[in-house]
């Protein structure tokens, strides 16, 4: 009898220690086959909104030299990129009483195609802006038809459980002896429920597709006029071009023997000239632009509408050229959207750049705090709504044991790293950034730290 409890003991303890390594080993397999993830808490704080561009430098400060009448230009004594002193000589032209004459009847009839060509460039800008205009529009009320859709999918998810519920309701039930303990749940009334979810979302997916197809058309129909419209637009403004072009060479000086001169009472650098020797001005005409060289420069640079939404007049950006290591603080001092894209003027004082230098722009600024930040590899998106999958743990019956939840939120803000959330998280949880497996909700996961 002694030697038989001794036996027994060891094969006791034996049996125990195999069925110990077996629930435990068999735990490790089962985590090995469920989605691993990597999970952060969400932080709150403010982003970092970061631009940057290249533009050139052109001189803050510039003037116009105008004809002071009409006559016919006798010399020119400047070229583009001229260095030129104080009261320097610009031209000089010839005019004389009939010369002045012609050219009052001249500059009425230039003026008056003028006006013609301002009025087509007007209406063919604002058909630009119109067309422009068409590819941002949406179809009134698409975001119903959206939510219809995303409503539609989540009540099949949930008559989906419903089914897979009775099911195995259903399966345990007949593997009773005893019928009589079968539960009262209608499996049949599950199945028609999903054929009736499954109804419903392909009714509000071809609602949502007949919505966007109408919407297409119209837009089309709608360019196709306007294009129409541009066309025609454009034919007249190359007409007035002919006849603006005839205008001027129709007139003949005469009597031309009265000299007059342009000058520049500043320094500065010749940014262009209009005008060649022989040709005729008109009074009021534009012949060369100068460059005040006092060391103030103005650079305008061009980015999207979604790029540069952060920046506001008065905003300060750093000016780089490749070689300097200092750095140039620059003032937003206006600002000009057209169309998608955004015109953004700066102004600063140095004397380490020229004109015609080309330079780096960096806008740099922090928003607002938030309450709700995470990776922006935490965000995922179905092809219509946003949303994040949170980690949560519970109590098994071998310890902690971790499951996945998904959440639909609506996106405030982000910048290259992170995103703010406004709504879709009331509570701080763990935010999974990266997985391995597809993950499912209240699916378990295994948590990596």
């Amino acid at each position: 009898m002694k030697i038989n409890k001794q036996k027994l003991r060891k094969w006791l303890y034996i049996y125990l220690v195999s069925m110990l390594v077996l629930i435990f080993s068999s735990r490790t397999i089962y985590n090995f086959t469920i989605p691993r993830v990597h999970a952060v808490n969400p932080t709150s704080g403010r982003l970092t909104k970061e631009l940057e561009v290249r533009g050139m430098v052109t001189l803050a400060e510039t003037f116009d030299i105008f004809a002071a009448s009409s006559g016919q230009l006798d010399e020119i004594f400047i070229k583009k990129g001229d260095i030129i002193d104080e009261n320097t000589l610009i031209a000089t032209y010839l005019v004389g009483d009939e010369t002045i004459s012609q050219a009052a009847e001249l500059d009425f009839a230039i003026a008056r195609i003028e006006n013609h060509m301002d009025s087509l460039t007007l209406s063919r800008t604002v058909i630009l802006t119109k067309l422009r205009a068409l590819n941002d529009t949406t179809p009134s009320g698409l975001h119903n038809y959206q939510w219809a859709v995303a409503d539609a999918k989540t009540e099949l998810e949930k008559r989906r459980r419903e089914l897979m519920d009775a099911q195995k309701i259903h399966t345990i039930a007949d593997t009773e002896c005893d019928c009589a303990r079968k539960p009262n749940i209608n499996l049949s009334e599950a199945e028609k429920n999903v054929r009736n979810a499954q109804t419903a979302l392909e009714r509000a997916e071809i609602n949502l597709e007949t919505v966007i197809k109408a919407h297409e058309d119209q837009i089309n129909e709608t360019k196709n006029m306007l294009n129409i419209d541009l066309q025609r637009i454009d034919l007249d403004i190359e007409r007035a071009k002919i006849d603006l072009d005839a205008t001027q060479l129709s007139f003949t000086p005469q009597d031309l023997n009265k000299g007059t001169g342009v000058t520049f009472n500043s320094s500065g650098i010749v940014l262009s000239v209009e005008k060649k020797r022989g040709q005729f001005v008109t009074k009021g005409e534009k012949i060369a632009t100068i460059g005040v060289d006092n060391n103030m420069f103005i650079t305008e640079i061009i980015c999207t509408e979604v790029d540069g939404r952060f920046i506001e007049i008065g905003d300060t950006a750093g000016i780089h050229k490749s070689g300097f290591s200092s750095t140039i603080q620059a003032k937003v001092y206006d600002m000009e959207l057209v169309g998608e894209s955004l015109k953004i003027r700066l102004m600063y004082e140095t004397k380490e750049l020229s004109d015609g230098d080309y330079v780096t722009i960096r806008f740099q600024k922090l928003t607002d705090i938030y309450n709700t930040i995470v990776p922006n590899e935490a965000i995922f998106h179905d092809g219509i709504n946003s949303f994040v999958w949170t980690v949560h743990s519970r109590q098994g019956a071998l310890g902690i044991e971790y499951i996945s939840m998904k959440h639909r939120v609506i996106i405030a803000d982000m910048d290259d790293f992170y995103t703010a959330i406004s709504r879709g998280l009331e509570f701080v949880a763990p935010i999974v950034v990266n997985h391995d497996k597809d993950l499912t909700v209240n699916g378990r996961v295994t948590r990596l730290e």
